[in-house]
């Protein structure tokens, strides 16, 4: 599996998970990864950090529950892990 496909998978592991507690250290563990060199992958591939990511991607995510006005904010913020 090469480099473009780790951080593809990982895009998707992430998107299919917004509502679980993700990590560096979960997320890098799904690819049998090193921590530390899925961290420089992700951050050379994607230009941010992956936690930087996540919570990018669960603001994104709390947009569309707010829109709708069925959940209070604080119900979105347990239903999207943060």
């Amino acid at each position: 599996m090469d480099h473009y496909e780790v951080i593809e998978r990982a895009l998707i592991h992430i998107e299919n998970n917004l509502d679980q507690p993700l990590s560096l250290e979960s997320v890098a563990n799904s690819f049998n990864m090193s921590k530390y060199y899925f961290h420089r992958l992700f951050s050379a591939m994607m230009g941010c950090s992956l936690n930087h990511y996540i919570r990018s991607r669960r603001l994104n995510a709390s947009l569309q529950f707010i829109q709708t006005g069925h959940l209070s904010l604080t119900d979105i913020a347990y239903q999207l892990n943060f």
